[in-house]
């Protein structure tokens, strides 16, 4: 646990160093070395925890995006989770900028699955409890993945097109599909005992 520990310090150190320096120039006009002489690290222990500059930027995004997601325990403020999540994305649209130009659905589906699914699986358990339903296993797997393969589809489409809604109007917008499209799905589910029957 103390290397872990030492290796994300680390981690974090260059990530710091990064977003210095992204204040002041471009992305692509960063070098390891110039982060290397403000850390006062080596070249070697770079390359132990990155293959390059964009891997760093990607761990960077990933590391703080992420941290928003998984302060919530039992799910019940994962929409101001998210809405946290949004607020943040919008207010470093600068400094990731070429990390949003240049990041796919992939990488990105890489990034916030587990946390997504996390929250989803959270939700849908909620639903299912308050309502009393009765849905399988499968189908709650089922449903959570669906709406998390949309949730970051919506997710890049937004970076990449310059986050052109608040993040507020796009809370709103998740709030809404999850209330009306998981509840009806979750329902229909109960009636019909599973997804796969229809």
């Amino acid at each position: 646990m103390k290397n872990e520990a030492i290796s994300l310090a680390t981690k974090r150190r260059f990530s710091a160093a990064l977003k210095a320096a992204l204040r002041t120039r471009p992305f692509e006009d960063i070098t390891v070395q110039q982060l290397l002489t403000a850390t006062g690290m080596a070249r070697p222990t770079f390359y132990y925890h990155f293959d390059d500059l964009f891997g760093l930027l990607q761990w960077t995004f990933a590391d703080e995006a992420l941290s928003l997601l998984q302060k919530d325990s039992d799910y019940t403020h994962w929409e101001e989770d998210v809405y946290q999540l949004l607020v943040y994305l919008a207010n470093n649209a600068d400094l990731y900028a070429n990390f949003y130009a240049n990041i796919t659905l992939e990488q990105i589906q890489a990034i916030f699955c587990t946390s997504m699914l996390k929250i989803l699986n959270g939700y849908i358990q909620a639903v299912i409890t308050a309502r009393q339903l009765t849905v399988s296993p499968a189908t709650q797997q089922f449903v959570a993945e669906f709406f998390v393969g949309g949730f970051v589809s919506v997710l890049v489409r937004w970076l990449k097109a310059g986050l052109p809604e608040s993040p507020a109007a796009l809370r709103q917008q998740l709030h809404e599909t999850m209330d009306q499209l998981i509840v009806q799905v979750l329902e229909k589910a109960n009636k019909i005992g599973n997804l796969s029957d229809v």
